[in-house]
């Protein structure tokens, strides 16, 4: 499976396209899938929208606490 990540991860289509192209699944990814968040400042709703966006922070927090 291939996941998507970052600004371009929503382009209309891409991960049907991609999928189609190589023969393999792809999705965008949600690095938040699995975890129990505590919004306080942004709500659901904005963070949902925008976890393709949050990969890479939620990947380096993660690793930073190890």
């Amino acid at each position: 499976m291939i996941v998507l990540c970052g600004g371009g991860a929503i382009m209309p289509n891409l991960d049907q396209f991609i999928a189609q192209a190589v023969g393999i699944p792809a999705v965008v990814g949600n690095p938040f899938k699995g975890v129990q968040l505590q919004v306080k400042r942004h709500g659901p709703e904005y963070v949902a929208a925008n976890a393709h966006l949050m990969a890479v922070a939620v990947g380096m927090g993660l690793h930073a606490s190890f």
